[in-house]
């Protein structure tokens, strides 16, 4: 369970990074 949290978590943070950089 806590490794399916931590790849979601990090799945989110590169998802948020994504959309900066197309923002950009």
């Amino acid at each position: 369970m806590a490794e399916s949290f931590e790849k979601k978590w990090i799945k989110r943070v590169e998802k948020k990074d994504w959309e900066k950089e197309t923002l950009l």
